[in-house]
């Protein structure tokens, strides 16, 4: 119970012992992203399989842009990964752009999907420190309230 002559000046929040630590994860491999591929591709949607380096973190479901790097008449394809396995990429694209015809010089990296997905990530972490912020406030001043009655 409060005393009406108090001052609160600040706010003591409690936590319990840190729990055990955790086994240690599987290594990593410095998050490579990017590939390229000589595989013969026509810029087509449907699905593709490219060979390409080993060992890049793409995973199942991740959006990746295969593109030529031509700036006069680019070929680009997207969409996403249904498999990597060794070499092997599977990638079910549903969005081209450019020229149709072979090519056999491709760049794979991420597509711009990532960066939307990153930025909702920011703001749903933004929300909550917000949140938090005016549970402690409203706390701090249900406490002056009290004070008043």
């Amino acid at each position: 119970m409060c005393n009406c002559n108090d001052n609160i000046n600040s706010v003591t929040v409690y936590t319990g012992p840190a729990g055990p630590t955790g086994p240690q994860g599987p290594a990593g491999n410095d998050s490579i992203l990017t590939g390229t591929s000589t595989s013969n591709l026509a810029a087509t949607t449907g699905t593709k399989t490219i060979v390409t380096q080993a060992n890049i973190s793409w995973v199942p479901g991740m959006r990746l842009r295969v593109s030529d790097g031509a700036p006069a008449t680019p070929r680009i394809m997207e969409g996403e990964v249904s498999t990597y396995t060794g070499t092997t990429l599977v990638l079910n694209v549903d969005y081209t752009e450019g020229p149709a015809s072979l090519w056999n010089n491709w760049v794979i990296g991420v597509s711009g999907a990532v960066v939307l997905l990153v930025q909702q990530v920011l703001l749903v972490q933004l929300v909550q420190q917000a949140l938090i912020l005016l549970i402690y406030y409203r706390m701090l001043y249900s406490f002056q309230v009290q004070h008043i009655h």
